[in-house]
């Protein structure tokens, strides 16, 4: 569902804010808690911290107000709220939170953890309920519809490069012809990469390479016919096959992400053909 207005807040489904049903008075997904591992000589000394420092999971209050419409209006909206805000449990993947500010639209993974009405209203239908989220994943990402960015590309390759005959002062340089791309990360944090490789292919690599973390590669010894494919999740560090079967035993080198700023990627393998793609997606991250 696309945010169209300022301040306006979307989870699994339910749009809240400016415009809807929902007037949100509260909502922080920003505060941050840093914790360290209390440990060493002097753990607790005055004004020092020891060993290294880890961000807690991130606790994200949303307060939802509800005006009018009495007890049955009150209830009807709360049946949706209370549905959008449901227990993660076996859903397929982790929810996401999406909200608007400053005419960009964020995104966080959420579970939600409490849904709390003040019904002593209920009879008048104007009750503010308090709902808190938690994020495993302090980061903030990119998001909403042009939040989830996405590349191509076909395998590396180059035409050109013959030398022209003895004596002669030039050469025709080779240039490339497919399998280079890039991929910019406008955050301030590496962002990791959801990659489908589909075959056929031999062998395939993805090569990344930024300013900031330098060259980065990811080779499969594994032959992918036509109709297979690898998904590969950077961050996880998962390589499954066809969607089920793992391929982390053929996984080589490096799993790369999306540093701040501009990144190159190319797409090789040991044999050419114009069959098999490397598809990329990648959100901006805080």
């Amino acid at each position: 569902m696309a945010l169209s207005q300022e301040g306006q807040i979307e989870f699994r489904g339910l749009l809240m804010g400016p415009g809807t049903d929902y007037t949100v008075t509260h909502f922080n997904p920003f505060a941050r808690v840093t914790r360290a591992d209390y440990s060493g000589t002097n753990p607790y000394a005055d004004g020092g911290w020891s060993g290294p420092e880890f961000l807690e999971p991130v606790s994200i209050p949303l307060h939802v107000h509800v005006s009018g419409g009495a007890s049955a209006g009150w209830w009807q909206r709360h049946s949706a709220l209370q549905s959008a805000l449901r227990p993660v449990r076996n859903d397929p993947s982790e929810p996401e939170i999406h909200w608007r500010m400053g005419g960009r639209d964020y995104m966080m993974y959420a579970r939600p953890r409490t849904l709390e009405p003040e019904i002593k209203n209920m009879m008048t239908g104007d009750v503010t309920t308090a709902c808190a989220l938690v994020a495993l994943d302090p980061s903030i990402y990119s998001g909403g519809d042009d939040g989830l960015h996405s590349l191509s590309l076909g395998l590396y390759h180059t035409i050109g490069g013959l030398s022209v005959p003895l004596g002669l002062p030039f050469t025709i340089r080779s240039v490339v012809a497919g399998g280079l791309g890039s991929i910019t990360n406008i955050g301030e944090t590496p962002s990791s990469l959801a990659i489908r490789i589909n075959g056929p292919v031999v062998n395939p690599m993805l090569t990344v390479s930024s300013n900031l973390g330098g060259n980065a590669s990811l080779w499969f010894e594994t032959t992918l016919q036509p109709g297979e494919w690898l998904e590969i999740d950077t961050q996880a560090r998962s390589v499954l096959k066809s969607g089920f079967i793992s391929m982390l035993a053929v996984a080589r080198g490096t799993f790369p992400l999306a540093w701040p700023g501009e990144n190159e990627v190319r797409y090789l393998a040991d044999d050419y053909n114009d069959e098999t793609t490397a598809e990329i997606n990648w959100r901006d991250r805080w």
